[in-house]
């Protein structure tokens, strides 16, 4: 969590969130937020706007890009729209006892709050609120990041999909879903876990922190995969070749924009594997149960 003002209601006769919760390990987050959410002391008030101080920011559970991560540039953008008399659309809040959590929108608040200073002008937000349990939250806080306009980077986007995986509160397909990243890319994800766990390590909040620790480990791994990939990828290297002849090789936006055709949605996937080799010895080839 970033050190962003809350002025907390008054929670009497509502749960009480801890005050250090939102620096807390997202599982024990998790854990917190449903036992204050199983009493059934939610605020009901649900207002249609309101003041940015009142929102608790829990970054570490629910920001999928990570504490802290913000782009300056399209605050600034959110906030000449505010400077042409325009409203922002809602953010998504979710109520937990006295307490108003954001879900997403963090850029949009950050607009407002950035108007209010220049302008010196009070400000309200307007709010979609959400409702159901905190992993139902966390789905949904999850999942709005695969349609917005700034997307999210491959590293914030595996080290999300990690977080997932270490909670071990969603299946496969789930988180699969959740993050836009293929099964395959969470299987391995969920075989580190497993490795790291079995080996009595701790698991690190970055995957590539996790991936880098577990090839440091001794346990025997599946070497042979590599030797698969590379016959079937040498394969279809030859069968494309003979296909379309060595001139489409010289020209290289013409080999991307082949790539993107025959592979939509799955670019930056490639990219990631080419750039990190993040699943360098660890393979789906051993099917693990979906959940």
């Amino acid at each position: 969590m970033t050190t962003e003002e809350h002025n907390a209601p008054s929670l009497e006769g509502f749960g009480t969130l801890p005050a250090d919760l939102p620096w807390r390990d997202p599982a024990d987050i998790l854990k917190v937020l449903g036992e204050v959410k199983a009493t059934g002391r939610d605020d009901p008030a649900k207002p249609d706007r309101i003041n940015p101080n009142d929102l608790l920011h829990i970054e570490a559970l629910f920001q999928a890009r990570g504490a802290g991560e913000i782009d300056n540039r399209h605050v600034e953008s959110l906030h000449y729209t505010l400077t042409t008399g325009d409203d922002l659309r809602p953010i998504s809040v979710w109520r937990c006892g006295g307490s108003i959590i954001l879900l997403d929108g963090h850029h949009r608040v950050k607009a407002y709050k950035l108007y209010r200073r220049r302008t010196g002008k009070p400000v309200t937000i307007p709010v979609s609120w959400f409702e159901g349990t905190p992993q139902d939250a966390l789905a949904f806080a999850t999942g709005s990041h695969l349609d917005i306009k700034l997307p999210l980077t491959s590293a914030q986007r595996s080290n999300h999909a990690w977080m997932l995986v270490c909670l071990g509160i969603y299946s496969k397909q789930q988180e699969s879903k959740l993050t836009g990243l293929p099964t395959s890319t969470i299987g391995n994800m969920r075989k580190v876990r497993k490795e790291l766990l079995k080996a009595d390590q701790t698991l690190p909040s970055a995957w590539n922190a996790a991936l880098s620790l577990a090839k440091g480990r001794t346990w025997k791994m599946d070497l042979d995969w590599e030797d698969v990939v590379e016959q079937k990828a040498k394969e279809y290297a030859d069968r494309i070749q003979r296909a379309v002849g060595p001139q489409f090789f010289k020209n290289t936006e013409i080999m991307a924009a082949t790539i993107e055709k025959l592979c939509p949605g799955r670019v930056e996937d490639i990219i990631r594997l080419l750039s990190e080799g993040d699943l360098d010895g660890f393979t789906d080839d051993e099917e693990e149960a979906d959940f």
